[in-house]
């Protein structure tokens, strides 16, 4: 299987839980944002379950006969989570987290980091690369469709424990949550700043169409 884990949708708890079931062998290390080699899906091939922030463009090119996971989230929320996250780690471990100890929420928004994790990076990662420029939305937005249709299982960060009963009928095997990677004292959405929240939605045009198409799914 391949595992497209797109940031803040409980991915960590989705790889950890395979772990627990399957063992640490089973499942490969987490790769971060990137363009994949052919000598990287090579040394890849030989997990049975791929996990990491891969895109659909390397997933077609270097494991098309696999079955994919994938993990969604309200698109506000999966903003919100990232911006908070940044926010409570060490400014010393990345650029985006300096930023974060420097800049508004609203000048972080804009930084390259965050605008990578932030414009219609659901659809960018399911219809495309998340790499490439936020272009051509309506075809990737098509194509993330197609991603999720063709999908073996499709999981809610909202409905992670619920959903991942479906996964465990689908694999055979009971799969027992392991939640991982939470931020402490997050604030509930309805306390954050509402301008905040309005660019984060202008950001996600995209992925808030795609999250409602699929919650239509779910409800059939």
């Amino acid at each position: 299987m391949v595992f497209i884990h797109i940031g803040k949708t409980a991915g960590t708890s989705l790889r950890n839980t395979l772990i627990d079931s399957f063992g640490s062998d089973a499942c490969s290390p987490p790769f971060v944002q990137t363009y994949m080699t052919a000598d990287e899906a090579a040394r890849l091939e030989k997990y049975p379950i791929v996990c990491g922030h891969i895109s659909r463009v390397d997933q077609k090119r270097w494991f098309p006969a696999r079955d994919v996971l994938v993990t969604l989230r309200d698109p506000i929320d999966r903003g919100l989570s990232f911006l908070h996250y940044v926010r409570a780690l060490p400014a010393e471990s990345s650029q985006v987290a300096a930023d974060a100890q420097q800049l508004s929420m609203l000048d972080l928004i804009e930084t390259e980091e965050a605008q990578r994790n932030l414009n219609n990076t659901m659809v960018r990662q399911l219809g495309g690369h998340m790499l490439d420029p936020a272009d051509h939305l309506d075809a990737m937005f098509e194509a993330a469709k197609e991603t999720l249709k063709g999908a073996l299982w499709v999981g809610r960060q909202e409905r992670f424990q619920a959903d991942l009963g479906r996964l465990s009928a689908v694999l055979g095997v009971t799969l027992k949550p392991q939640l991982a990677n939470i931020t402490q004292g997050r604030v509930p959405r309805e306390r954050d700043d509402a301008d905040v929240i309005r660019r984060i939605t202008e950001l996600a045009e995209y992925d808030l169409e795609l999250w409602s198409w699929a919650e239509s799914l779910f409800e059939h």
